[in-house]
């Protein structure tokens, strides 16, 4: 893999990261207690994340990962959408239990 594509792999790593502890922190998914690295929906809603995700931005939180507010939302969104599945896909624990 050359510099380039390397160097835009890594800053997609690091949206996507960010992106995800955002959607945890809000409470949108959550992380499976017995499988650490599976994540599933939350109880809380996708516009909590993004309110979250928008005040730290204008904290400068996230200024040096993301190029302006909404391609952090985009992402935002786009990891929710990804993890959206009701229960972890390897236990099928939820946030319920």
């Amino acid at each position: 893999m050359d510099d380039t594509k390397r160097m835009t792999a890594e800053e997609n790593d690091k949206k996507n990261e960010a992106a995800k502890q955002i959607a945890l922190a809000a409470g949108v998914l959550k992380e499976c207690e017995y499988h650490k690295g599976f994540f599933f929906k939350g109880d809380k809603e996708l516009r909590k994340a993004l309110a979250m995700a928008n005040d730290q931005y204008l904290q400068g939180k996230y200024n040096q990962i993301f190029k302006d507010k909404k391609e952090m939302t985009d992402t935002v969104i786009e990891i929710v959408g990804k993890y959206s599945s009701e229960t972890c896909t390897s236990c099928g624990h939820s946030y319920e239990e």
